[in-house]
């Protein structure tokens, strides 16, 4: 009986994300409408989010932040899309048990923010395709999930509309970590 409903919340969640990539896709013409936003309020909102539906992703999520308050410009829905992507890439990699880490650091003139996990890894050379649009770097999840490669694609788009970088740091068998900076808000 259980294993019923374990394929049924896998149909679901493969249902969603493709419901997500193909809304994207034809929302990619929006005009982005940024707002100031506290975007420590939002990232430790939505790792809370992430620590009580746990029991399904069966990882441990952190948030660390030096403050309670850091401000950027951003559009909340499209900042959100970069948040579900490299969280939920972090879940197809990082096995049951693993820890995934969000960090929010202040910097000069920008706001950092890492989604680091102890999962399994980027193989070095598939290292500089990882934001290629069906990238040759895309690969099945630990349980079999699907990929086009379009997910980190479709981030760094989003990332570079709110005028930020975003890169990557990961070593085989102990995890990946994404780093994006977005301008500080004033």
């Amino acid at each position: 009986k259980t294993s019923y409903i374990v394929s049924i919340l896998e149909q679901s969640i493969h249902l969603i994300d493709d419901l997500v990539e193909r809304e994207f896709l034809e929302t990619t013409a929006a005009t982005l409408v940024r707002k100031r936003t506290n975007l420590a309020d939002i990232l430790s909102g939505y790792v809370e989010e992430c620590k009580r539906s746990s029991a399904i992703a069966k990882r441990s999520f952190h948030y660390n932040s030096s403050t309670q308050e850091l401000y950027a410009d951003i559009d909340n829905s499209k900042f959100m899309q970069i948040l579900n992507n490299l969280i939920s890439n972090a879940i197809k990699f990082t096995h049951e048990g693993g820890i995934i880490t969000i960090t929010l650091t202040e910097k000069t003139d920008t706001l950092m923010f890492t989604v680091s996990d102890n999962g399994i890894g980027i193989p070095e050379e598939l290292m500089p395709f990882i934001f290629d649009k069906f990238s040759q770097a895309a690969r099945p999840g630990l349980n079999g999930e699907p990929t086009i490669g379009l997910g980190l694609s479709i981030v760094k788009t989003i990332v570079e509309w709110h005028e930020g970088e975003i890169s990557c740091e990961s070593k085989e068998a102990e995890g990946t970590t994404f780093i994006v900076n977005l301008p500080k808000s004033v």
